[in-house]
């Protein structure tokens, strides 16, 4: 069960890291700053921060606490880079779509902050050593980044989805909407997982359960992922031939 867990982890990394490479290069010629800020968050929450907070539960204490230092940073900036991303690309204009986005920055910024510093200062640098108010505001603030950027894709999607019918929208990018938030469900959901049974004192890389829940919303994400940003040939021919025959 852990070779299946450590699999799904290191097939989400992968996709992580390529799709925000190829989203960071797509910047580059398009100079669009959805795709950068999309392809660094992906860069830095999941293909940085995560193997860095992992191979910090198996190294030395020397080697802890600049592997936490860089985890907490880089999951500060991953996650702001997210819900700046969800107010440009679907509420531009709202007022409070930017207050929010803000103030989800500002907590991203604080809890990286108060990471970094007990990190260096604690006795005990430890993951497991992390209080049960510092865990839960990082997961809810993490959370709250997927569920709004997952609840505005959605909604999108159905909006779009009309225009496709009347041959108004393209049905790739509005598939890619519904993979997205979908994504963020599965994110959310497995974060959820691995939250509770943390509070309950259950060491999740030595649970048969954990390990297979996780491992299955990890391969949910890593598929989703994917078909949003490196579709495989047949898989747009199917969205293209789907979205025609609806429109039929």
């Amino acid at each position: 069960m852990q070779a299946l867990a450590a699999g799904a982890i290191g097939l989400l990394v992968a996709a992580s890291i390529a799709v925000g490479f190829r989203l960071v290069a797509l910047h580059r010629r398009s100079g669009g700053a959805p795709e950068l800020l999309l392809g660094l968050m992906l860069l830095l929450s999941v293909g940085v921060a995560y193997p860095v907070l992992i191979a910090a539960d198996r190294v030395s204490t020397e080697m802890l606490r600049p592997l936490l230092v860089v985890s907490a940073l880089a999951t500060g900036l991953g996650f702001s880079m997210l819900y700046v991303f969800t107010w440009r690309v679907f509420r531009p204009q709202a007022t409070w779509a930017r207050l929010f986005a803000g103030a989800g920055v500002l907590a991203m910024a604080a809890s990286a902050i108060w990471r970094c510093y007990t990190s260096v200062t604690r006795p005990d640098p430890s993951i497991a050593s992390a209080t049960v108010s510092e865990s839960i505001v990082l997961t809810m603030t993490v959370m709250t980044a997927y569920g709004w950027t997952s609840w505005e894709s959605l909604r999108y999607h159905g909006l779009m989805r009309r225009r496709v019918r009347l041959e108004l929208a393209d049905p790739e990018t509005t598939n890619r909407f519904l993979l997205w938030g979908l994504m963020g469900v599965f994110v959310n959901v497995g974060i959820l997982v691995n939250t509770i049974a943390m509070a309950q004192g259950i060491r999740v890389f030595q649970s048969p359960v954990i390990l297979l829940a996780s491992s299955t919303t990890g391969l949910a994400q890593t598929t989703l992922l994917v078909l949003a940003f490196l579709p495989p040939r047949f898989y747009s021919s199917w969205v293209r031939g789907r979205a025609a025959s609806l429109g039929a």
